[in-house]
């Protein structure tokens, strides 16, 4: 894929500080979903910023021109941390079909990112765990700085990855390998996920979206 700084159809709600994801798309056809979290150092995804993606991904989908799509994070060194530990506390005192819908939600989000009919790359430049291994086990291609720190070790908590994670993961990697992270909540670094297959690059941190984008 190539990459265009030329906005085609930027998203209306990108310019709004009260965002964590926005989009836009080139004229080249490509997408560029962008996950910054505000007034946080790290990603992590929660309803708010799920319904969000969920919204990108539709919007994104319903336009005609797209070839194929980004994820992006706006932090410096970080993807995505997983997910919103604090909203995962308060639900656990909440009814439980409230946990039951934050994960139908995940699910629907990524199987609609997934089903996308052209290319997904995601483009991680740093700590990328939890549901954010989740998500990028939705892309069709994973884009990984050398410093990327990547697993689940929400299951050291006794959270089973809900968003799909147990499913892709052993279709990407293989069984054998995928039961140490979803098991045991092991963290690969960069190096050790290109081994197994997880990413399909290792680059600079300063190259990755470049290389997402190509």
């Amino acid at each position: 894929m190539t990459s265009s700084t030329d906005v085609l159809h930027p998203s209306s709600d990108s310019v709004s500080p009260r965002q964590a994801v926005t989009w836009q798309i080139g004229k080249d056809g490509i997408a560029t979903i962008l996950i910054d979290v505000p007034n946080t150092k790290v990603n992590t995804l929660s309803t708010k910023s799920m319904t969000e993606l969920n919204d990108a991904i539709d919007k994104i989908a319903a336009t005609a021109s797209v070839k194929g799509l980004v994820i992006a994070s706006g932090k410096a060194d970080n993807w995505i941390a997983g997910a919103d530990v604090v909203e995962v506390q308060w639900l656990q005192n909440r009814p439980q079909i409230e946990s039951y819908n934050a994960t139908q939600l995940g699910k629907e989000v990524f199987g609609k990112l997934e089903k996308l009919p052209y290319p997904s790359v995601a483009a991680i430049n740093g700590t990328c765990l939890g549901g954010g291994t989740e998500l990028a086990l939705a892309c069709t291609y994973r884009i990984a700085a050398k410093n990327a720190k990547i697993g689940l070790p929400e299951v050291k908590l006794g959270l089973i990855p809900g968003w799909g994670g147990c499913i892709r993961l052993p279709k990407l990697v293989g069984l054998q390998q995928s039961l140490g992270l979803i098991m045991e909540g092991k963290i690969l670094d960069a190096h050790k996920a290109w081994k197994i297959n997880f990413v399909d690059e290792v680059t600079e941190i300063t190259n990755v979206l470049s290389r997402a984008n190509e």
